[in-house]
């Protein structure tokens, strides 16, 4: 089966109405259909939720539905242990990223996975070298 890594830009949009948030809820129908699988960190959870939080048009009262659906979704959530530390560490320092933006990509290859995201300018750094879809 074929495995997502969707990072908190593609997530994110699930629950606002903004640009590709239909492209953002195919990939999340796809998933519950069994089309794929879906891998997150632990920390993509704290990220939607920090976005949403400082997002215009999101109520924060709303913020812990949000948190129980991207529980509740059955995603794959990867903890913390060392081998992604590791490869978090030489991606970010390879490719001049965050740490954060770093963990997608750690994971993509740990678990051969395509990550797909809704950051331009981190997919034009990082296209050429991992699998990796812009959302659109």
């Amino acid at each position: 089966m074929k495995t997502l890594i969707l990072d908190a830009s593609v997530l994110a949009k699930t629950f606002v109405k903004e640009d590709n948030s239909d492209k953002a809820m195919e990939l999340i129908d796809g998933y519950l259909k069994g089309e794929y699988s879906i891998i997150i960190s632990e920390l993509t959870i704290w990220e939607v939720l920090n976005a949403l939080k400082y997002h215009k048009a999101f109520p924060n009262e709303m913020l812990a539905k949000v948190g129980e659906a991207l529980y509740y979704y059955g995603f794959e959530i990867t903890s913390l242990n060392l081998e992604l530390i590791l490869k978090t560490i030489e991606i970010a320092t390879e490719n001049n990223i965050t740490i954060y933006d770093a963990t997608y990509l750690a994971l993509t290859e740990l678990h051969k996975g395509e990550f797909i995201t809704a950051d331009k300018k981190l997919y034009e750094k990082i296209h050429s070298k991992y699998p990796t879809r812009l959302l659109k």
